[in-house]
C-alpha cells in the first residue's frame, strides 16, 4: 500500500434533462368603442398575467416542502371614463 488513492469517475447519477418549460405568459384584450358606448366608457382594456404555468422535463422537479410551490394569477381592469 503506497498511500495513493484511486478516484474513478462514474456517471451513475448523471441524468439527461430535456425539458420545456413556460414561465409566464400575458393575455389582454382591449374592447370596441362601439361597445363600451352604451356603459358611458370611453376604452376598456382586461389583461390576464399568468407565473410559472407548466413544466414538462425528463427529470423531475425538486420543490421545496417549507415552501410550497405556487402559480400566480393576476386578472386587470382598466377602464376609461
Amino acid at each position: 500500500s503506497s498511500g495513493t488513492i484511486n478516484n474513478y469517475h462514474t456517471s451513475r447519477f448523471v441524468e439527461k434533462e430535456n425539458f420545456l418549460s413556460i414561465s409566464s405568459i400575458t393575455l389582454g384584450y382591449e374592447f370596441d368603442s362601439r361597445f363600451l358606448n352604451k356603459f358611458k366608457c370611453k376604452r376598456l382594456n382586461v389583461s390576464l398575467s399568468m407565473n410559472d404555468i407548466v413544466r414538462f422535463s425528463t427529470v423531475k422537479q425538486e420543490r421545496g416542502i417549507f415552501y410550497p410551490f405556487a402559480r400566480g394569477f393576476s386578472f386587470t381592469i382598466s377602464p376609461t371614463f
